[in-house]
């Protein structure tokens, strides 16, 4: 069983078209930039529109406590039964655990999925 955290902040995700300067850190409770190949992805609260491509309405679901990074089967354990339900995610991680972004509007149907599954879910 793994102890969830759902974020009731918006989440953006905003895609940089390649070449794009390095971004300034995005601001917020949490943000994330990943750069693979040519593409840079930031995920924040406010979103990021420097040039970008930009969705929002997500929330951010993470895993509390601290994994070890040859831990196996804890992304698996969340999006397995996201999947089931049908609820698309953008999974990402930190050095010592992982997270995932829903649409807002299936957060209600992912909370259960998660519940049915044994895990603990808390919204803050």
């Amino acid at each position: 069983m793994l102890h969830l955290i759902v974020h009731r902040e918006e989440y953006a995700l905003t895609r940089l078209p390649a070449g794009a300067p390095e971004p300034v850190f995005a601001g917020g409770r949490f943000a994330s930039i990943s750069r693979l190949g040519q593409e840079t992805t930031i995920v924040s609260e406010r979103g990021f529109a420097h040039g970008g491509e930009t969705q929002g309405g997500f929330r951010l679901i993470e895993i509390q406590g601290e994994f070890a990074l040859d831990s196996v089967g804890v992304v698996a354990s969340v999006a397995g039964p996201l999947a089931v339900a049908g609820i698309g995610l953008f999974a990402f991680s930190v050095w010592s655990t992982d997270a995932f972004l829903v649409q807002d509007g299936d957060t209600a149907r992912a909370i259960e999925a998660l519940h049915a599954a044994g895990h603990r879910v808390t919204e803050v």
